[in-house]
């Protein structure tokens, strides 16, 4: 069993079987900070219809399946193309999220202004501690 996490790099794309049932082929993007290794996805019949209706590029997903090394030749030259059989994916960006963090009018000007009143006020709070008759301590 493979777990990864990562953004989609582009809209999954969908296919059918030969018996008619959906599938969803997806790339993901994982970054382990130094490098960023590609991964292609495959789900099927139900989880592939979630897949296609709600991800798009850039969503964040945990995909958690299968390994499989998909293996062929051309013109001599061996090709060895892995992929994740996708048992479960875990959409971790909302549906209707925004591509672009979107900032509030106004937002900065209001948190720096209220770090000047913060400053200028400069309240000592001093814990509030309630004394304890000794009496009324059962040890």
């Amino acid at each position: 069993m493979i777990i990864e996490f990562g953004n989609l790099t582009r809209d999954p794309e969908r296919y059918a079987t030969n018996s008619g049932d959906a599938v969803a082929k997806f790339t993901i993007a994982v970054n382990d900070g130094e490098d960023t290794t590609f991964l292609n996805c495959v789900a099927f019949k139900k989880l592939a219809d979630n897949c296609l209706l709600c991800l798009s590029k850039g969503s964040k997903v945990l995909v958690s399946g299968k390994l499989k090394i998909n293996e062929y030749e051309n013109e001599k030259v061996k090709y060895r193309n892995p992929e994740i059989i996708a048992y479960t994916v875990e959409f971790l960006t909302p549906k209707n999220a925004p591509k672009e963090p979107e900032t509030t009018p106004g937002i900065d000007e209001y948190n720096s202004h209220s770090k000047q009143i913060a400053r200028s006020q400069k309240v000592e709070q001093k814990p509030e501690v309630e004394e304890v008759n000794q009496e009324d301590l059962p040890f």
